[in-house]
């Protein structure tokens, strides 16, 4: 409620202090995605062509590499949160980069894919998990960094690979 009885509205600031950044998740986000594209490409490793940055778990509905924020807190990567941590102490947050590709799956007429076929996908998810782990080294930071890789539920003929990074935000 404001002085004068009605509800109180937020309003973006038209200035953010000399001490204060707005955009440092938004910025770390925009570099894990640089670092993965580089990666590939050094290692000749095609990437899907829609690549975006979301919150939360976006929507995986076709082939994609998606750089997802999923939170922040205070404290060196990897510190528990329930200990208490001065005010002053290096922030952290986590993100999660997903790839999503298609896979094989049965044909119009009902028919099984073949495991040539299911083997040549599984071999393609497993080198992405294998290079997003591999970009890990080119985003650590002065904090060091907690890094894993594991592999989504297949879903419509999709499956996604995923790597959950936390790291200090500069």
């Amino acid at each position: 409620m404001t002085a004068s009885g009605g509800p109180a509205v937020w309003q973006q600031p038209t200035a953010a202090p000399a001490a204060c950044t707005l955009d440092d998740l938004w910025q770390l986000a925009e570099q894990i995605l640089a670092k993965v594209n580089e990666i590939f490409a050094r290692c000749g490793v095609s990437l899907p062509g829609r690549q975006y940055i979301a919150l939360a778990t976006p929507a995986q509905d076709c082939e994609q590499v998606t750089v997802s924020w999923q939170q922040s807190y205070i404290g060196p990567p990897g510190d528990e949160a329930s200990r208490p941590q001065q005010c002053e102490s290096p922030r952290s947050a986590v993100f999660q980069v997903v790839i999503t590709r298609c896979i094989p799956t049965v044909d119009d007429r009902n028919r099984m894919p073949k495991t040539d076929d299911l083997n040549q996908s599984a071999r393609m998810l497993m080198q992405d998990a294998w290079l997003l782990l591999q970009s890990v080294n080119d985003m650590d930071d002065y904090l060091g960094v907690i890094a894993t890789t594991e592999a989504g539920e297949a879903q419509g003929g999709l499956q996604s690979i995923i790597l959950t990074l936390t790291l200090g935000v500069p």
